[in-house]
């Protein structure tokens, strides 16, 4: 469940454009394939709306990591999975 964690929150989320929908979503996911087509955003609005969404869903696993005291931690040489879950981060505005 949690590798497809970011496909079923961007399925479902009412914040995420059709458009911005469609870059995320593989097709075969997609509610409306066509609705794209009459759908306009420019790069910089659909970058922002998947930023900020992505942020959203970060939060959430963060919130219930601490609620049900799961450690999210995964260390390598090169990242840390704290990084991702910097609230001071933010999108830029459109």
């Amino acid at each position: 469940m949690f590798f497809r964690y970011f496909t079923i929150m961007a399925q479902r989320c009412p914040y995420l454009s059709t458009t911005a929908k469609s870059i995320v979503l593989p097709e075969h996911v997609l509610h409306h394939a066509s609705a794209k087509a009459y759908q306009k955003e420019n790069s910089n609005q659909i970058s922002y709306k998947i930023f900020r969404a992505h942020n959203q869903y970060l939060k959430r696993l963060d919130t219930a990591s601490k609620q049900y005291g799961i450690n999210l931690s995964i260390n390598n040489a090169h990242h840390k999975m704290a990084l991702l879950f910097d609230a001071s981060i933010t999108p830029l505005p459109i």
